[in-house]
């Protein structure tokens, strides 16, 4: 490496104070000794690892003042256990995998080198060089790829894929509305304070009460009463609450089943069907006033 590189990755070291020289003198006469830079690649990339690395033996199960006098005075990295085969051993190490971490302390320790650590270091030096060009490359051309998607875009929103949705495997409980939730958990917190919290699920419940209950606060609903005079909630919360405690007494293999034996329902509903294009069809230019409940507001 010439005089003038040198000068440059010394200029920083020179200016410290004398103690801190010292420090830093101290640091580089056990990085000859006991460190290393580690540099290796893979499929191609020019940079998978770098490590900067100096390791010491504990004192007295302690780690090493010298590994703390290192972070201190580099002012980065890490000291961390060393491990062998899965077991940790009575051994710390300090290491900086950050690039521009690694070439900072090179370039605070190459001063105070020996010749041969010097040459390595100046590698590796020029090393990192070539990575920084390297990434400075890829993100450019990274950059350059999603500029021409994003105005190939229809609409110039951001991309999103619509089988994330589809894919994932996890309940989607979003989709639940939380205001049902709320309704809901206000009757059961009204049958919780009258008859105790999941009761159902040590007496069990019976199939047609809860059916029953649940299709008379429907009609109720539907009938134009909004709110329920014994509780003073919605009828809606006591509908969701019936068909929530239902389904649990399901689950938790509580329920006494006793509904309808299977009757002609289904069959009617199928059989009907049929009339009710017809009476539509048949009344196509009728067009009467349908009476709701707004008609009675006004």
């Amino acid at each position: 490496m010439g005089k003038q590189k040198m000068r440059k990755f010394s200029s920083g070291a020179t200016r410290n104070s004398v103690e801190r020289r010292i420090k830093v003198a101290l640091i580089a006469g056990f990085y000859n000794g006991e460190g290393s830079v580690c540099c290796t690649s893979n499929n191609g990339n020019p940079y998978t690892v770098l490590r900067f690395s100096i390791a010491q033996k504990d004192y007295k199960g302690k780690i090493s003042d010298t590994l703390k006098i290192v972070k201190a005075v580099v002012k980065c990295g890490g000291i961390y256990r060393k491990t062998r085969i899965g077991k940790e051993i009575n051994q710390h190490q300090f290491y900086i995998s950050k690039v521009k971490d690694v070439k900072k302390t090179l370039q605070l320790v190459y001063p105070y080198l020996s010749r041969a650590k010097k040459t390595r270091q100046g590698k590796h030096l020029v090393y990192l060089k070539k990575v920084k060009k390297y990434y400075r490359k890829k993100s450019v051309g990274e950059n350059m790829r999603k500029k021409r998607a994003y105005k190939g875009s229809s609409n110039n929103l951001k991309n999103t894929n619509p089988k994330d949705l589809i894919g994932s495997d996890k309940l989607p409980l979003h989709l639940f509305p939380m205001t049902a939730t709320v309704y809901g958990t206000m009757a059961l917190l009204d049958g919780a304070l009258k008859y105790g919290r999941a009761n159902w699920r040590s007496a069990g419940v019976r199939a047609s009460i809860y059916y029953d209950a649940c299709l008379r606060h429907l009609t109720k609903w539907f009938e134009g009463e909004t709110i329920d005079s014994d509780s003073g909630l919605p009828h809606l919360s006591h509908a969701l609450a019936c068909i929530a405690i239902l389904i649990d007494a399901v689950e938790a293999n509580k329920l006494k089943d006793d509904r309808m034996y299977k009757g002609g329902y289904l069959r009617l509903v199928k059989k009907f069907a049929p009339d009710v294009k017809r009476l539509k069809k048949l009344h196509k230019a009728k067009n009467p006033k349908h009476w709701t409940i707004a008609d009675k507001k006004g």
